[in-house]
């Protein structure tokens, strides 16, 4: 036999066997897909009937303490909410009724003036029968005068942040420069525009001047004599 058919029946043997090798490994690989294939039909079949399965004991365990948790805490927040409307309650009983009409008024509505004493309180025997236009504590007649001048208010007006009167002109000039009310012990910022005519206040700041004028008149009277 010559060099060149040996070669040849060399090529032949070695290209058969290469297609060997390559139709086993197909079909090994096909194998592997087939197996895949039934592992992932197996997976979704269990996920399918999962809602049929039993718990076991584990799961039963974790399932009963998630539910009493939830059964703490639903206990829980129905004691708040009646502690919060217990509270509330409690505040709205406290706010000014009508049996206390006057309660905190400066409070509440800062801009409108307190009632008259004699309003809320009978007066007392010995007590001036001066004009209501004045007010009187206890038998005292009040004086009305303006924290800045010192003097009975001139056409005052009233800050509606604090409730505090002063004389027109004083208090204007002093805001100009200032913007915390000048009254003892007050803290609040004002400005012109949270000051507002007080009419019911002028009103009164005019009777205490007559009542001062008489006074002093009474006073002149009682030298001259």
């Amino acid at each position: 036999m010559s060099r060149r058919v040996k070669v040849e029946k060399g090529l032949r043997g070695s290209q058969r066997a290469q297609a060997e090798d390559d139709v086993s490994m197909a079909g090994s690989q096909r194998a592997n897909e087939d197996d895949e294939a039934a592992k992932l039909e197996r997976v979704l079949a269990t996920i399918a009937n999962y809602p049929d399965q039993p718990l076991d004991e584990q799961q039963e365990t974790k399932l009963g303490v998630i539910s009493s948790e939830i059964s703490v805490f639903n206990a829980l927040y129905s004691t708040a909410i009646e502690d919060l409307l217990e509270t509330a309650t409690m505040l709205a009983d406290a706010l000014p009724g009508d049996d206390h009409p006057f309660e905190n008024e400066e409070t509440y509505r800062p801009e409108e003036s307190a009632p008259t004493v004699n309003s809320i309180l009978p007066r007392e025997e010995g007590d001036p029968e001066e004009s209501d236009d004045e007010m009187e504590v206890g038998g005292v007649t009040q004086d009305y005068k303006c924290p800045l001048t010192l003097q009975i208010y001139d056409d005052p007006l009233t800050s509606t942040v604090c409730g505090h009167s002063f004389s027109a002109d004083a208090i204007r000039t002093y805001v100009r420069t200032n913007n915390r009310c000048p009254a003892q012990g007050c803290n609040a910022q004002i400005s012109s525009a949270v000051l507002k005519e007080d009419k019911v206040l002028q009103k009164k700041a005019r009777a205490a001047k007559r009542r001062a004028a008489r006074e002093e008149t009474a006073s002149a009277d009682e030298i001259d004599d």
